[in-house]
């Protein structure tokens, strides 16, 4: 091996080690916001962070062209994916720095492999957070679906799930009492709380018992068989 294949080994090397301190920052900067599923800062640490145009002498503030090669702040990844004004709207300027180029998927893997073996990363911590933080406002399905959209193993969400199966109905009476307060005076007003608390992920059969009867209409037909095949 020629020196120049050394001395190119040797930057290669270089390049990836800063490389994956970058990463390692961005990473834990990222878990000190909030915390994250491994799949999600997977996603995040494999888009490279875009980059802000540098101002240029004499340019006005908050115009085309004025930032190149200053990193942008790493909450333009927080957005939902595939978000207007997201990563894509900070490409580099003609003339600026070159945008950085994307991590390897091993790189990542192995940068996350050293962040839960430090205990900065779990995906069961980013689980019950969720669920606790979800619990007061929010059913069972609800929250699965938002654990899903974590990347979360089913395994993973169904046993962190299965604790608020005992207090359903109860925590539903809890978000039906501080979004209503007042049984339905008619059929829509009923119609309008049993799709607010479905909406919301409580079973059918739980809204149900939870949902008043209609006052002053104690007449009225209202199987919940029947009601509950309209929605």
């Amino acid at each position: 091996m020629s020196f120049r294949d050394l001395q190119a080994l040797v930057r290669a090397d270089e390049s990836e080690s800063a490389q994956r301190s970058a990463l390692k920052r961005r990473a834990i900067t990222l878990l000190a916001r909030r915390e994250h599923s491994r799949a999600e800062l997977t996603r995040k640490l494999l888009t490279p962070p875009p980059v802000r145009r540098r101002r240029r002498a004499g340019g006005r503030a908050g115009g085309p062209g004025d930032y190149e090669g200053s990193p942008a702040p790493d909450d333009s990844f927080d957005r939902p994916f595939g978000a207007r004004g997201g990563a894509a709207s900070f490409d580099g300027a003609e003339g600026g720095s070159p945008a950085p180029r994307a991590p390897s998927p091993e790189l990542v893997e192995s940068v996350l492999d050293e962040l839960e073996g430090m205990k900065l990363l779990s995906d069961r911590r980013m689980a019950e957070s969720l669920v606790r933080n979800g619990a007061e406002r929010f059913g069972r399905a609800r929250l699965s679906q938002d654990l899903q959209r974590k990347g979360l193993d089913e395994n993973l969400i169904s046993n962190v799930l299965q604790p608020l199966a005992e207090d359903e109905k109860s925590r539903a009476q809890a978000v039906w009492q501080r979004r209503f307060g007042k049984p339905p005076t008619s059929l829509k007003e009923k119609a309008r709380q049993y799709r607010f608390l479905v909406g919301r992920g409580f079973a059918p059969g739980i809204v149900s018992a939870v949902v008043p009867r209609i006052v002053d209409a104690p007449d009225e037909d209202e199987d919940s068989s029947a009601f509950d095949a309209g929605f």
